[in-house]
């Protein structure tokens, strides 16, 4: 990995926060220009941004193994 060598877990982790909190920004406005209640664009934020934030993790940041396990404990810590 690219990441993996220009960049340690540290910076790593950081990028990956700040991809997921600036792609939780552009869903809850997106919601609220459309006309979403905030309650919806939250709840299904939550689960974009878990599931991309897992991906990122699992992939870039640490590079472990993905598994259904790993994915629950995962979403219960972001909870």
């Amino acid at each position: 990995m690219i990441l993996r060598f220009r960049f340690g877990t540290r910076t790593r982790y950081l990028l990956v926060g700040f991809a997921c909190a600036v792609l939780h920004n552009v869903i809850v406005i997106g919601f609220d220009r459309i006309g979403i209640n905030y309650a919806i664009a939250s709840a299904f934020s939550f689960v974009v941004i878990v599931l991309i934030g897992y991906l990122l993790h699992t992939g870039l940041t640490y590079e472990q193994p993905r598994s259904l396990g790993t994915l629950a404990r995962y979403t219960l810590a972001m909870a």
